[in-house]
């Protein structure tokens, strides 16, 4: 692992190397085998998850913060956040549909074992 950002890049990197290798006992980044290649054991990595019930810090100002901070980096920086492009997508299609030819429908209906083939069970957003 490689920090990035000088020395808060540096403290952000031992941060997560502190929460999800020290505390969950696994191999720190400097231990692991590569994910890029099949040689060496499993990288024996650890995964921390932490959930905070965001009522507790303050609601809907929390969020305000956080699109403050998302407004900043996207619209005043012009950067790109992890994933936008994939809410871009998702947004144009719940508008658009997908279109599905009704002999590929057809085909997912029989593979999935269900023998109704009645056009009311598509979604109706759907052309």
């Amino acid at each position: 692992m490689v920090p990035i950002g000088g020395a808060k890049g540096a403290a952000l990197a031992l941060m997560v190397e502190l929460l999800s290798a020290a505390l969950m006992r696994s191999r720190f980044g400097f231990e692991a085998s590569s994910f890029f290649d099949a040689q060496g054991q499993p990288p024996g990595i650890g995964q921390l998850i932490l959930m905070f019930d965001i009522r507790t810090f303050g609601g809907d100002a929390v969020l305000e913060r956080v699109e403050a901070l998302r407004q900043a980096i996207e619209e005043d920086l012009g950067a790109r956040l992890p994933g936008a492009w994939r809410f871009t997508i998702r947004k144009k299609i719940a508008e658009s549909g997908i279109s599905v030819p009704d002999s590929l429908y057809q085909e997912l209906l029989r593979r999935a074992n269900r023998t109704d083939s009645v056009p009311a069970a598509r979604d109706p957003k759907l052309p």
